[in-house]
């Protein structure tokens, strides 16, 4: 055993704090004798031995630190002597006070410092690959918060006169919490729309591929009898893509992101917890000739500028081309019939082309999309009233009229 011992008081008595060895024989300890690593003129104090029960650290403000006191280790021999001390250098030593260090049973060093940057005065930290690390709250504080002591595997006690004690300093216990996991799984259904009663209906032994953010393709499973598939998406916040790509039938694409999903720790009830991410993927059929409404495509008073709300929608329609090479549509514009026929064929060609510009421009071959701006010649409702109804009549559409074998 080794322990600090401070002087008697008494003239002859020592002149400083010093470390002590003593030995257990036969059931007692022996008389304490000083350990041949101190400095007679200087406190050597804060014993802690490693796990290798070899490897002794302790505190000291000899000459030669980096200023007040620093951290040493030594190592004990089988004659009951110590290596000479060794100065733990600049990377934990601070010209600040750095003291009392203890070792984890995993080896993980720990220590107390008011010279590393800290939310008090003193506060302990660890060392991790070489680096100090800040324990943070709720271990650390703005009080004096020091002293170390492991009872266990993740466990022990620490010194601290932080507000709320007994007295001055008080005993606290600590406890690493382990880190509860988080997998995320994709609880997903495929479906077939109806479009004349709009009904869906689960399509089974269908692919479904899963994209990650830059296109690769990650995983592809099968649909059960259900409609219903299942993937375990990575742990780490994502964003993804999933398609089912049937002969006959639009892809159906949707996205899924465990961005923002993860709950706090103090949310999480088992040490490996799975969150289910829902997520439909719906294919309609491709019908030749009809007229499919492309929402939210709206234009400034008399322009055919793309506005940037309308650059969203249209990014869409690059997807359905991306997804579908084999089809070729026609972009319609419409507008409502307020104002003259010529003058509203005009504007429905320039907005028509005007999107179709915009969709080429994303890559799409000019040779799979044409413009036809309609006029007020094909309106939803021939007899609108309201601004409602004229809005109706004032709409986007595209149709596909071929298909490549």
């Amino acid at each position: 055993m080794v322990f600090a011992r401070s002087n008697d008081g008494s003239k002859k008595g020592l002149l400083s704090v010093d470390l002590w060895i003593s030995y257990f024989k036969n059931g007692v300890w022996s008389e304490p004798v000083l350990a041949n690593i101190n400095d007679r003129t200087t406190d050597d104090f804060a014993p802690a031995f490693a796990p290798d029960g070899q490897t002794l650290y302790f505190t000291s403000s000899r000459r030669g630190g980096l200023g007040g006191n620093d951290i040493y280790k030594a190592t004990l021999g089988p004659n009951g002597r110590f290596s000479p001390a060794e100065n733990l250098g600049d990377q934990i030593n601070t010209p600040g006070n750095d003291n009392f260090p203890a070792v984890a049973p995993d080896n993980t060093l720990y220590f107390s410092s008011d010279g590393q940057p800290g939310l008090g005065k003193l506060d302990i930290f660890m060392v991790d690959k070489g680096k100090v690390v800040n324990l943070g709250a709720p271990v650390n504080s703005s009080g004096d918060d020091f002293a170390p002591y492991f009872t266990g595997k993740d466990i022990g006690v620490f010194s601290s006169n932080r507000a709320g004690g007994k007295g001055s300093d008080d005993l606290y216990m600590f406890r690493k919490k382990p880190l509860k996991l988080v997998t995320f799984i994709v609880d997903g259904t495929l479906v077939e729309r109806n479009d004349k009663t709009g009904e869906t209906l689960p399509v089974s032994s269908e692919a479904v591929t899963l994209f990650g953010k830059n296109g690769q393709k990650l995983q592809e499973v099968t649909t059960d009898p259900n409609g219903k598939f299942t993937m375990k998406l990575d742990s780490a916040a994502a964003s993804y893509s999933l398609i089912a790509d049937r002969p006959g039938y639009f892809a159906a694409r949707n996205s899924v992101s465990t961005i923002g999903r993860k709950p706090a720790q103090d949310q999480l009830r088992d040490p490996i917890n799975e969150i289910a991410v829902p997520v439909t993927l719906t294919l309609t059929k491709i019908v030749k000739n009809k007229a499919i409404v492309v929402d939210n495509i709206f234009y400034d008073y008399d322009k055919a500028d793309i506005r940037p709300d309308a650059a969203v929608e249209l990014d869409k329609l690059v997807s359905t081309l991306n997804d579908n090479p084999k089809i070729t549509i026609e972009l319609s514009s419409h507008t409502d019939s307020r104002g003259k026929d010529a003058y509203n064929q005009t504007l429905s060609q320039k907005r028509a082309q005007s999107a179709v510009d915009y969709i080429i421009s994303k890559g799409i071959d000019k040779s799979r999309i044409t413009a036809k701006g309609y006029g007020e010649t094909q309106p939803v409702l021939k007899n609108a009233k309201t601004e409602e109804d004229f809005q109706r009549n004032r709409r986007t559409e595209f149709k596909v009229t071929k298909i490549a074998d």
